[in-house]
């Protein structure tokens, strides 16, 4: 089994952080200003921790296996599998930035700054699987009967080669 991972940036990480927590914090120091309830900044303080908790699970689950009978791309909450059985060869062709890869609706993802992960339609209503963090973004093309013939995937070129070579095996 071959398996590589992909990490979010710094950067990514802190504005989905800010993005979440700010509301939040907000909130907290209200609670404590306003009416000074011990119970209620508690109440927030714990929600706070526990959504830092799930964030970093959510921004640390980032992988590709590669098995003789399957593909598994683990990004964030979403996770893509593609049997051996369903297609026939791929084709992979790295993309310059996300905004090249003709993504017109989310259907079932996360999207911000750079970070792509879930489902997506491209133009010409492709359903597409979404992987993209940082470093090389490439779009692989799977041709046989898969239900999604399409995955963006940020990885190193070595992996994109393993993926192609599975494919021709």
């Amino acid at each position: 089994m071959t398996t590589a991972t992909f990490p979010p940036s710094a950067r990514q990480a802190w504005l989905m952080a800010l993005i979440l927590f700010a509301p939040l914090g907000i909130v907290f120091w209200l609670i404590l200003t306003a009416s000074h309830d011990r119970a209620g900044a508690v109440a927030v303080g714990a929600t706070l921790a526990g959504l830092l908790v799930v964030l970093y699970f959510i921004l640390t689950r980032y992988s590709v296996a590669i098995t003789p009978e399957q593909l598994v791309v683990r990004h964030s909450i979403y996770t893509f599998k593609l049997a051996r059985s369903e297609m026939k060869a791929v084709s992979a062709r790295q993309v310059a930035a996300s905004a090249d890869l003709g993504l017109v609706i989310r259907t079932n993802g996360v999207a911000g700054f750079g970070y792509l992960s879930g489902w997506f339609r491209r133009i010409g209503n492709e359903k597409t699987f979404c992987a993209v963090s940082q470093g090389p973004l490439w779009l692989l093309t799977f041709e046989g009967s898969a239900k999604c013939r399409q995955l963006a995937l940020s990885a190193s070129p070595e992996t994109i080669r393993s993926i192609e070579d599975w494919a021709r095996q």
